[in-house]
Parts: C-alpha cells; structure tokens; sequence
C-alpha cells in the first residue's frame, strides 16, 4: 500500500512530515511546496484532505497507466466554467465533439492562420514604442494576454473583440484565478467561503457568457461565409444524429476554446520573456539564429521547421512552468498500478511541475536548457517524463496551434525587442487553474533593432 502522510505548518514556517494512518491537519497553502515535499516520499503517494483521500502520482510509467487505461476520468469541477465543452466532458458527447472540432486544428487549416498571427504580433509594436523611449515598464502577462486573446478571437472565431478587451481579459481572468482556488482543494488549503469572491465570480461568468452568446447570435444571423472553428460548430453539429448544437452547447466550446487557446499560450509566452531575460547567452542564440534564418524579415509557418532553437525555448519553458501544472482524475472501478491499489471513486493526481523536474529523468532539472530538446538529447526520453498538454486520448486539442502560435510571436517580438524585469521585482509561480505570474510580470522594453520587420 501508498503511504499515508500528514504535512502541518511549524512555528517556524518550515513544513514538517509526519507518516501514520490518520491524517488530523489540512494540506498546506502553497501547493507547490505541498507537492514538491509530496513527491520526496514516493513515486506514488496518499495524503489526506478534508474532502477524502488523494493520491499523488509522479513515475511516467503510472502517468502512462492513468492517461491511457479509459478508467480515469474528469472530475466536476471545471464544469462550473465550462459546462459540458471538449475540457470537462466525458464518454459518447466528449468523443463527438472531438471529431467535430478536429479539423479545424489539422495542420493544412491552422498553417495559413501564421499570417494573421504575426501582423496582429506586430499591432503590439507601436504601443510599446513610448515605453522605449520613456522607460515606463509594460507588464508582459497583460501584454500576452491581450495578444493571445486577439489571436484566438480572429483566428477560431472569426472576431475583433478590440472594443472589448478590456472587460473580456478582466472577466477571463478572474474565472481562471477563481476556478483555480476551488481546484486547489485538492492540494491546499480548502476553498473559504467568500461572498465577495462568490459574487466576483458570478459577475466575470456573467460578462463572458454575455460576450460569448452574442457572438454566436451575430454569426447565426450573418450572411458572411467564414471558414473558422465557430462556422464548423454551427454548420456540422452532431454527425450521428444529424441535430445542430444548440446554444448552450455551442457556448461551452466557445468558452472552452477561449480559455484554453489563449490562457496556456499567454502564460508560456510571459514565462518565456522572463527566462530569456535571465539567461543572455541563450536570448543571444535565440537572436542569431533570428538573424540566421530571417534576417529581418517576418516569420511565417514554411520557416518554422529552421526556427530549431526558438522551438527549444519555448519547449524548456514548458519543461519549467507548464501552465496546465496539475490534473486531476478519478477511478471508476477498482485498479492496481505496480504494488499499489486504488478503490472506485479514487481521486488521483499527476502534476507535469513536478514530473518535468523529477531527477531521475531530467539533469540539472531547475537549470533553463533548451538544448535538452535537441532530437538527439531526446532520444530515449521517457513519453511521459513530458506531457505540457495532457496525454492520452485528452491530450489538447490545440497543442500544435499552441506552438505554431508561440514561435511567430516570440520570433516576431523578439527580432525587435527585448526585456528586463524591473529591479526588485520577485518572480514567482502563482498556481491557480494555469501556472501564472504571481502579480504580474512589469518590464523594461528595449530595442533591440530599430529596422522595420519586411514581410
């Protein structure tokens, strides 16, 4: 059997473990710290919370077992956002829509959205022009936000949201942070009852339901042809039984897609300015070979393949802030994985945070080095010591246009600039629904080359 360990605060604040069969204290608040120690004690360890057990899974091969066997299934709790959408359904629905919505994510119809990517990229530019000049940091969390939601409304949706973004970003924002907190239970402190935050979130539901439904009521009534994903979930619905989606249906993929198409791009983008800004010898090879293969020029998908090492940035970013850093899953019967066994109902845990630095996998595994991915320091990597967008049959939907989108930014921005985190300011990992910056990411703009970007 798993061991059974109880983590109290002391009055110190140091964490102290304590092994026996009956757990009396809550989880600690940091959930990072929480799972981090967790891990120290096995690959495969159950702790107790005040909602029931957990067991926290760290080894690839039980990872594997948990992704791919069909016996571990979504928990509820993402349904308060997302309703039945691609991300919280299950079974027969969850299956019909994948096959509804995967061509709209095959390579021959995200490749041409590259275009529109880098000239929305470029749209940044002039905005961060007075900073240049006057200093004034921008704060890159907001920045990649504000991008990527753009990117997502134009390209899957047909839409300029410009008007506005504000109110959708604070909204968005806001349902992340908060369906974080309630997820958190499971490896925290559990979910105060606040009705503040309560209302908060009911508010921010409100507003992006109500942006979300009109939407969908201006494209039904539209006599424009469009060739994005909401005209596919509009004009296809269910194949099987020949009946459209209705609107409830068609919000939560919309709400799903929103979400999911830009919180995980926006958080791997500020992570990765960070990490470059910590790291000159590599920002420097990310700018030669910038220079190398565009030479001034703005990217486009047919360079993507010579962008080795832009790639490679990002991906060590994922290996060191996945923003999907902790899934959670839970039994329908009875299993055993190794020695160790699970009743129905079981509630399990993996976390790509900590499997992405298990030593055992991945040396120097705090250090930032992007040629760990070279093809040949890869080869013989466990599939599952890596996993920044799920595995198995739920693997994201939209992980290639996560990548697509993350090098034509970054080689778009970076070719002109670059940034520095404002002195004195702490960089720390916030984990709610994403793995985000805690308080934001404020930082000095700099040119790095005052040419205009050629098509």
């Amino acid at each position: 059997m798993s061991k059974t360990i109880d983590f109290v605060q002391g009055s110190a604040g140091a964490y102290q473990v304590f092994e026996g069969d009956h757990i009396t204290k809550k989880a600690v608040s940091n959930p990072l710290l929480f799972l981090t120690n967790l891990s120290k004690r096995g690959d495969v360890v159950r702790y107790t919370t005040p909602y029931g057990r957990v067991h926290l899974i760290n080894h690839p091969d039980h990872i594997r077992h948990v992704f791919q066997s069909g016996n571990y299934i979504r928990g509820s709790m993402l349904k308060m956002v997302l309703g039945e959408g691609l991300l919280a359904s299950e079974g027969p629905y969850w299956r019909s829509q994948r096959r509804l919505m995967q061509p709209a994510f095959q390579h021959e119809r995200i490749a041409p959205l590259g275009t529109m990517m880098t000239e929305i990229t470029q749209g940044q530019f002039e905005r961060w022009e007075s900073h240049t000049r006057s200093g004034r940091p921008v704060n890159m969390e907001k920045e990649m936000t504000d991008l990527t939601l753009t990117i997502i409304g134009k390209t899957l949706f047909g839409i300029d949201w410009s008007d506005q973004l504000d109110n959708l970003r604070e909204a968005v924002t806001t349902l992340v942070d908060d369906a974080g907190y309630f997820l958190r239970t499971l490896v925290a402190l559990p979910y105060q009852i606040d009705p503040s935050r309560n209302r908060r979130f009911a508010d921010a539901l409100r507003a992006v339901d109500q942006i979300v439904y009109q939407a969908i009521d201006e494209r039904r009534r539209s006599q424009e042809r469009f060739d994005d994903l909401l005209s596919i979930l509009l004009s296809h619905g269910d194949k099987e039984s020949c009946v459209g989606l209705n609107d409830r249906q068609l919000r939560d993929e919309f709400v799903t897609m929103l979400l999911a198409g830009h919180v995980t791009t926006a958080n791997m983008l500020a992570w990765t300015w960070y990490l470059l800004s910590q790291h000159a010898v590599i920002e420097q090879r990310l700018h030669d070979e910038l220079e190398s293969v565009l030479g001034g020029r703005l990217p486009c998908v047919q360079d993507l393949p010579k962008l080795q090492y832009t790639r490679m940035v990002l991906q060590e970013t994922l290996r060191l802030y996945p923003p999907v850093w902790f899934i959670a899953r839970r039994t329908v019967r009875a299993d055993t994985i190794g020695r160790y066994h699970f009743s129905p109902n079981a509630t399990v845990v993996v976390s790509s945070y900590l499997t992405h630095r298990h030593p055992d996998y991945w040396e120097a595994p705090a250090q930032f080095i992007p040629e760990r991915f070279l093809p040949e320091r890869s080869t013989g990597r466990h599939p599952l010591a890596y996993f920044p967008f799920g595995g198995g049959q739920h693997t994201c939907i939209g992980n290639h246009l996560a990548m697509l989108e993350g090098q034509l930014v970054l080689a778009t921005i970076a070719q002109r600039y670059r940034f520095c985190v404002v002195p004195g300011k702490a960089v720390e990992p916030e984990p709610v629904l994403t793995l985000k910056v805690r308080d934001g990411l404020p930082m000095t703009v700099e040119e790095h080359s005052r040419q205009k970007l050629r098509p």
